[in-house]
């Protein structure tokens, strides 16, 4: 019996490899959200509070996640086309504009880019909604399987001998379908560049199936002139070998934890002041101590310890509590140790009483803009693929007539903040260069909508005709500039 390429991917979803690539991702994954290994005394679990011992830690990872997915912010879907002669946007404009708001893109790019950040990779799924008449754009995260703890559902791009820099082959996508109450069955489709292959598990084997509305099995996946439309499963990668982003935070992320709970341990054991009293027993009413010791003395704030002993008899001392601030120390470095293996900022890791000049807050943060930088590379491409895969589904499904030769152009906001006045000179000097003033207007952070209806305003239009009519003059009082030369000649 030939073996089905369902079998083959079931094979692969059960290599070794998988298993350990799906403990890794739900190992970064439970550090993000702070499930962490610690371990707890029952002395430290009682006075906590804990639970569990996973409630108690300085979770760090997740702001190693955070720093870098809160700077990567996609503000708009551009094309390389010009605005129209009326300043009005070009129907591909208008579209991609549409298809922003349809997504609720805002959103959902926070979603996924902190997602790719947490896991090492993300997925989109693109598809066409014929109800609405729009492409959905649908996340999905990395699938883990229940065995390691994961929700079974999830997506998996495979690369040809898993090398991720070649050409995806095909992508996956398992989840548990609920068929009816207490009723559920798992699923799997296979995407690949022309056709999309729908599985179930039957208890021994992947089988084909259909669902409702399907035109057959497989279903193809190709346009009107019957070329493949390409896997509509869109990759986000957070490097090339889908590292978490928090991978090399995780080793110090524990002993950070550890020291936490010594710094808690040693501060109930032994930070606090130990009183002594010798030639007598202190009790609350005065009389011997009971055998219960429920008239033992407790001290509390402007309480007077007496005893009829005289001071040659009787004494009442303290013992200070045991200094911490090694512990402490030793807890800071740490979690600065861990802010240069992730290039974080020290700052939104922990405090201090010194605040470090701007300058030097700019050159502590540059390995965070680095990173942010290479990150928003691997982004840029998979984001163009989701909007060309939507424009080739308007156009096929919608009947769109959208122009597909145009190219998509992410615009994003910038990386690295800088101060008003380095900015403002920059600008001024880009315009007396005569760098386009929609172009500055563009990187002073306003949308392609926001200056297409700045150029329409009577403002505007007053410079455009004062500038027109000092064209005209120039050129008018070069021409007459010439004449007399040619008759002096």
């Amino acid at each position: 019996m030939a073996v089905t390429p369902a079998q083959l991917a079931f094979a692969s979803w059960q290599a070794e490899e998988e298993k350990e690539r799906q403990r890794n991702v739900m190992l970064a994954r439970n550090y993000y959200e702070g499930v962490h290994e610690t371990f707890l005394t029952e002395r430290l679990r009682t006075f906590l509070n804990a639970r569990a011992d996973h409630e108690f830690n300085l979770n760090v990872v997740r702001q190693v996640v955070d720093v870098v997915a809160e700077r990567l912010i996609l503000l708009e879907m551009d094309t390389a086309e010009a605005d129209t002669a009326d300043g009005s946007r070009t129907p591909l404009q208008q579209w991609a504009d549409r298809a922003w708001t349809d997504a609720d893109l805002d959103i959902l790019q926070a979603d996924v880019h902190e997602g790719a950040g947490r896991d090492g990779e993300y997925f989109i799924l693109v598809d066409w909604n014929a109800e609405t008449g729009t492409a959905n754009l649908t996340p999905h995260q990395r699938y883990v399987d229940p065995q390691f703890d994961g929700d079974g559902d999830g997506c998996k791009a495979h690369y040809p001998n898993d090398n991720t820099r070649q050409k995806m082959s095909y992508a996956s996508k398992r989840w548990i379908e609920q068929v009816d109450i207490g009723v559920a069955r798992s699923r799997l489709n296979l995407y690949y560049p022309d056709r999309v292959e729908k599985y179930d598990w039957n208890g021994g084997d992947w089988r084909p199936t259909r669902d409702v509305g399907d035109s057959g099995w497989p279903i193809p996946w190709v346009r009107p002139d019957g070329t493949p439309r390409g896997i509509p499963v869109i990759h986000f990668r957070n490097t090339f070998d889908m590292r978490p982003e928090s991978w090399d935070a995780i080793p110090l992320q524990r002993s950070i934890n550890k020291a936490l709970i010594d710094l808690m341990a040693t501060g109930d054991l032994t930070a606090f002041r130990i009183y002594t009293a010798f030639g007598f027993i202190p009790t609350s009413d005065g009389q011997p101590l009971k055998q219960d010791g429920s008239n033992a003395a407790r001290l509390g704030p402007a309480q007077i310890i007496g005893s009829p002993k005289s001071p040659t008899e009787a004494a009442f001392n303290a013992i200070d509590g045991a200094d911490v601030t090694p512990i402490i120390g030793q807890l800071e470095a740490l979690i600065g140790w861990l802010a240069v293996v992730t290039s974080t900022p020290k700052s939104r890791l922990t405090f201090g009483r010194q605040v470090a000049a701007e300058g030097t807050l700019q050159e502590m943060n540059e390995g965070l803009f680095a990173k942010c930088r290479k990150r928003q590379f691997m982004f840029d491409r998979a984001w163009v693929k989701c909007f060309e895969m939507a424009r080739m589904l308007a156009n096929d499904y919608g009947s769109a007539g959208l122009d597909e030769e145009t190219a998509f152009t992410p615009a994003w906001e910038a990386i690295q903040s800088r101060n008003t006045a380095d900015q403002q000179n920059e600008w001024a000097i880009k315009k007396t260069l005569g760098v386009p003033t929609e172009q500055i207007w563009s990187e002073m952070g306003y949308t392609s909508e926001q200056i297409s209806a700045m150029k329409l305003s009577d403002e505007y239009q007053a410079r455009l005709g004062m500038m027109q009519m000092s064209l005209v003059a120039t050129q008018a009082g070069g021409a007459q500039s010439s004449v007399p030369a040619q008759s002096a000649a």
